[in-house]
């Protein structure tokens, strides 16, 4: 996905713009939700973290990642 690849340059700002158009074309799209989750946590914003990684998982859930990852921006449970 083109926006994880670019998450992994560290190119936050359009790594965001492509999550945030994925979402505006298909709000179900649970991917990209995590996208903006991960972008928002790597941003150091847990709340907006929080936010987009629950619409994620009230799309898809049973997946594990996103039960852990709301934890984890919940401050329930420790970051691996």
């Amino acid at each position: 996905m083109i926006g994880a690849a670019l998450r992994s340059q560290a190119k936050l700002d359009e790594a965001q713009e492509f999550f945030t158009g994925a979402v505006a074309d298909n709000a179900d799209d649970a991917h990209a939700h995590y996208g903006l989750a991960m972008v928002a946590h790597e941003r150091g914003d847990r709340a907006l973290a929080l936010q987009h990684i629950t619409d994620a998982l009230r799309l898809h859930p049973d997946d594990g990642e996103f039960n852990y990852l709301r934890a984890v921006f919940a401050g329930e449970t420790p970051e691996r």
